[in-house]
C-alpha cells in the first residue's frame, strides 16, 4: 500500500495541482525534503493536532515545532523557511503593484 506513495503524491500534484490536497498532505509533502526516508504522514497529522491549522504550523517557532515527535532541526527550519519565503514573496508582490493616489485613477 505504501510502496511508491511519495511518487504517487508527486504525480497527483502534477496532474491536479495542490487544490485537491488536504492540509496534512501538503505538510506531508513538505516534510519529504527534510525527512527523505521515512513516513511523514503521521508527523503531518501530529503537527495539525498540536497547532490546529496549517497557518499555525508555519507561525510556530522552531522550538515549538521540535516538540512534535518526528520534527527535528531540519524540519523545523524548513517550516520557518516556508513562512519567511511566503512573507518576502507577498511583500515583493505588493511593492510591485500599482498604487492609486486618487479615486479617479481607480475608475
Amino acid at each position: 500500500m505504501h510502496d511508491n506513495h511519495r511518487q504517487r503524491m508527486i504525480e497527483r500534484c502534477q496532474r491536479t495541482g495542490f487544490d485537491s490536497f488536504a492540509d496534512h498532505e501538503i505538510l506531508e509533502m513538505l516534510l519529504y525534503f527534510s525527512k527523505p526516508r521515512c513516513d511523514t504522514n503521521e508527523t503531518a497529522h501530529l503537527l495539525l493536532e498540536r497547532f490546529g491549522r496549517i497557518d499555525n504550523v508555519f507561525e510556530a517557532t522552531p522550538e515549538e515545532l521540535m516538540q512534535i515527535d518526528g520534527i527535528g532541526q531540519r524540519s523545523a527550519v524548513l517550516m520557518h523557511l516556508i513562512r519567511e519565503s511566503a512573507r518576502r514573496y507577498t511583500k515583493a508582490v505588493m511593492q510591485n503593484r500599482k498604487r492609486f493616489s486618487h479615486i479617479r485613477e481607480v475608475a
